[in-house]
């Protein structure tokens, strides 16, 4: 029981160091739990005490690095000083061999929970690492495809990575259509097809994610990054105006914590990049154009404010408006207190 207590004196450091807000203060408390975890020795008991402190050290631990190599990935590709991109493909490969390491001492343990009783304390733990797995496993499909945003699109390392991680969130739908991570999966998988240029596949995949139920706060975070994936295809294929009109509908529904979320974030600036594209087409007079370019700047500069995965685009496209609208970059308010997605 001793030994048990080290292995969640490390789940412990684990949770220390993600409230730090200091990236390098962060890296360094989740290096110091990886080593002391390193230190300790392998329980001879997958399921005993020390041995399921140790997969929840483990698991923790996994987490923890996979959110810090997104963050990593995402301040490279936003331009911040500090990180490159070569260093966040780095750490995006090793939270993806700690994945591999935690869902092999959640399946461990599973096996030696077979056949236990529901509804009794090793059942309650059976389905906990059951639902963890799947969380595990999705993840490190997910790597994949982030993995693929470090590369130039069209490149065949994009192409490679990304349709190993289609291939395996079509798995993970097929396992967990049930769940709600199996709902995740279908998305992030057409969020592959739609980069891969197989449109069609995509479109299936957005369509039936934005057309379920949003019963539940977690069911419409799903529904609302669901639509922003829809908008993003359609700017693709051209479908400009039914994008923009689809997606104010969507964001006009949110309330409260709703709006002021990643995937409401992820939404907004999607839909003002398409007004973007429809500003600068034809048909339009002068005041038409402004108007769609004064509300797609209003949009994009909630999005450049709130961490998400597209924050570093809606910068770049909220900077580029005040030149078509004929202002002077002097006049803007800055953007100094952006934080990267968390």
């Amino acid at each position: 029981f001793k030994r048990a207590a080290t292995y969640r004196i490390a789940k412990l450091r684990v949770n220390e160091a993600l409230r730090r807000r200091d990236a390098a203060s962060r890296r360094a408390a989740l290096d110091e739990a990886l080593a002391l975890l390193a230190k300790l020795p392998k329980p001879s008991e997958v399921g005993g005490p020390e041995g399921r402190a140790l997969t929840d050290a483990v698991g923790r631990l996994a987490l923890a690095e996979a959110d810090e190599a997104r963050r990593q990935s995402l301040t490279a590709l936003s331009g911040i000083p500090g990180i490159t991109v070569k260093r966040a493909r780095r750490e995006l490969r090793g939270a993806k061999k700690r994945l591999r390491t935690a869902v092999e001492r959640y399946e461990a343990e599973l096996e030696a929970l077979r056949g236990v009783s529901s509804g009794t304390p090793d059942g309650d733990r059976r389905g906990d690492l059951r639902l963890r797995l799947a969380q595990a496993r999705l993840l490190a499909a997910r790597l994949d495809n982030e993995l693929a945003s470090t590369y130039a699109s069209g490149s065949d390392e994009a192409e490679k990575l990304n349709r190993a991680a289609a291939e395996r969130l079509g798995e993970l739908y097929q396992k967990y259509s049930k769940w709600v991570v199996g709902l995740y999966a279908h998305l992030y998988d057409g969020r592959c097809d739609r980069q891969l240029g197989e449109h069609a596949l995509a479109a299936g995949c957005f369509e039936s994610r934005v057309s379920q139920p949003a019963s539940t706060p977690e069911l419409s975070r799903l529904v609302t990054l669901a639509n922003a994936e829809l908008v993003a295809l359609r700017l693709a294929t051209n479908d400009v105006a039914v994008a923009v009109e689809d997606g104010e509908a969507w964001l006009d529904t949110l309330e409260g914590s709703q709006r002021e979320g990643a995937e409401a974030a992820t939404l907004r600036s999607w839909v003002g990049i398409d007004k973007h594209r429809l500003a600068a087409g034809d048909g339009l007079n002068d005041s038409a154009r402004k108007r769609l370019l004064r509300s797609a700047r209003e949009l994009l500069g909630e999005a450049a404010r709130t961490p998400s995965e597209v924050q570093a685009p809606a910068r770049d496209a909220w900077a580029a408006a005040p030149a078509l609208l004929g202002i002077e970059s002097a006049d803007l308010v800055r953007l100094d207190k952006v934080e990267v997605d968390d």
